[in-house]
């Protein structure tokens, strides 16, 4: 069964956005990860880590899928 896990990196100028880029270059087959944040932080947090980041738009009525490498899904 796949988990749908929810994630808020909280202050843009702290830590978290850089967790929630370092926690997408995982790959976890059992878990949906869902960033509620501004698209545009993580994909600039990214880029100053010198990581590849690709965001999907989370759709809550589409069925659940674990994330590729390098992708998460993304709520504002």
């Amino acid at each position: 069964m796949l988990t749908r896990l929810a994630i808020t990196p909280g202050e843009p100028a702290g830590i978290g956005p850089d967790l929630c880029v370092e926690l997408a270059q995982q790959s976890r087959a059992d878990t949906q990860l869902i960033i509620v944040a501004d698209s545009a932080l993580m994909q600039q947090r990214a880029a100053i880590l010198g990581q590849n980041l690709s965001l999907t738009e989370f759709d809550s009525a589409a069925a659940p899928r674990s994330n590729q490498p390098g992708e998460l899904f993304i709520s504002p």
